[in-house]
């Protein structure tokens, strides 16, 4: 549990700084910051389940793991890793940088007029950013998204880091 808690924690902490990074230093304003920005939390969330998955198996399992030992490793971190992501983007949007929905919401009306939408279409896209970007909603959102895509990496990864049979001890067991 506690290398869960600090590879969670790890993981949140640097999806958490190369979003500011990308979003607040370099400027959500360039097309290329503003597209990679959704994507960027994916790869840093693959690469520290992964990584945490691989030290877990060494100090945890004796590198003797099965996929369902492997599963519930990447599940546990994945599930801190949303809980310290949650709190992180909650507090960002809330008290420290509260107009950088108002900031990206303003970006997304100058793609959409440069895509030439109607204003009824850009109203309404509006309507369901200001929705989607609530403070609250970002805490809900962004810990089932990130549990969501943390049991599909672990799945994948528990495959690879696997050291032992499962099914395999299991009826051996039996006979």
């Amino acid at each position: 549990m506690k290398i869960a808690v600090k590879y969670g924690l790890g993981i949140a902490v640097s999806i958490f700084v190369s979003n500011i990074i990308l979003l607040d230093v370099i400027g959500i304003e360039r097309d290329f910051i503003f597209r990679f920005s959704g994507f960027s939390p994916i790869i840093i969330l693959g690469v520290g389940l992964f990584v945490s998955m691989k030290q877990n198996r060494s100090l945890t399992y004796n590198n003797e793991m099965n996929y369902a030992q492997g599963l519930y490793s990447g599940i546990v971190i994945g599930a801190f890793t949303a809980l310290f992501l949650s709190v992180f983007n909650f507090i960002y949007y809330e008290f420290i940088n509260p107009g950088f929905i108002e900031r990206y919401i303003n970006v997304n009306v100058l793609m959409m007029e440069k895509e030439k939408m109607s204003s009824k279409e850009i109203t309404e896209n509006v309507n369901a950013l200001k929705l989607t970007f609530n403070p609250v909603r970002q805490l809900t959102s962004t810990f089932i998204v990130i549990s969501i895509i943390s049991v599909v990496f672990s799945a994948i990864f528990s495959t690879i880091l696997r050291t032992k049979e499962t099914f395999t001890q299991i009826f051996k067991k039996r006979e």
